[in-house]
């Protein structure tokens, strides 16, 4: 859990700085569960967030789920940029003590299941 809540954060502080909405899809983690189940973002947590569903994916204007062509493999972008793209992907793994960070942003829901890691950012 702490890779995950690591590559969250880092996103989370991406999207917020940059003006954009965070799309989180954790079903290739170990969570395996969307974000909403797991957590509710506090009022300071900076960006809008969205569980990445199909839904979600096709107001976007996408038919599948990009981070489906990266299975297996890690895909990113530098993050000290402000891209002008439409959606940037990052999937990506590995821990520090940043995960600490997430914890305070998203407080945690009530367990309900399991269930999702792969972080999109897409424009607010």
């Amino acid at each position: 859990m702490n890779d995950t809540l690591v590559q969250l954060e880092k996103c989370r502080s991406y999207a917020a700085r940059h003006g954009r909405v965070l799309l989180v899809d954790l079903s290739l983690s170990g969570l395996r569960v969307a974000f909403s189940r797991l957590f509710v973002p506090r009022s300071g947590f900076g960006c809008p967030v969205r569980d990445a569903t199909p839904e979600t994916l096709a107001a976007l204007g996408l038919a599948t789920d990009p981070a489906l062509d990266f299975l297996g493999l890690t895909h990113s972008f530098d993050f000290d940029d402000d891209h002008p793209e439409r959606l940037l992907v990052h999937q990506n793994c590995g821990g520090s003590l940043s995960a600490r960070r997430a914890c305070n942003a998203a407080g945690p829901v009530r367990p309900r299941g399991t269930g999702g890691e792969t972080a999109r950012i897409a424009p607010a």
